[in-house]
């Protein structure tokens, strides 16, 4: 099960039983969106590198201070700032942001299409080389 159907699951709980406002439910949802990504930074970054949390984020050129106010106050970087963490970490935005793994893009999709015919010509040239 995905995260959007375990989200909309728990609003479809939340509003038929009336335990909790609209306005509640949204600040819920971006306060656990956006806690989520600073917690996947912060657990790849302890896999990928050596450095602490400020040393790596300072590396890229980020103000670390910055980025913890973001963090206290539940507000995600900025795009460009979001894209410079991912590419130092070796992921994508998407991840950081929703923990979904992206879906492999038409340039993947090429490549493994490439490999596979060159594979086949590589199994056919063979035989022909040891028959001489």
């Amino acid at each position: 099960m995905n995260v959007c159907m375990i989200i909309y699951r728990l609003y479809n709980r939340i509003v038929k039983r009336k335990t909790l406002k609209i306005t509640s439910f949204s600040l819920f949802l971006a306060e656990n969106v956006n806690m989520d990504f600073f917690d996947r930074v912060k657990e790849l970054a302890k896999k990928n590198t050596t450095l602490t949390l400020r040393a790596f984020i300072e590396s890229m050129g980020l103000n670390y201070e910055t980025y913890y106010s973001g963090k206290r106050r539940e507000n995600l970087p900025r795009a460009d700032e979001a894209l410079k963490i991912a590419q130092a970490l070796g992921t994508t935005v998407e991840y950081l942001v929703t923990g979904n793994a992206p879906e492999s893009s038409a340039a993947d999709e090429a490549l493994e299409d490439i490999q596979a015919v060159l594979d086949r010509y590589k199994a056919s040239v063979r035989p022909s080389i040891r028959n001489r």
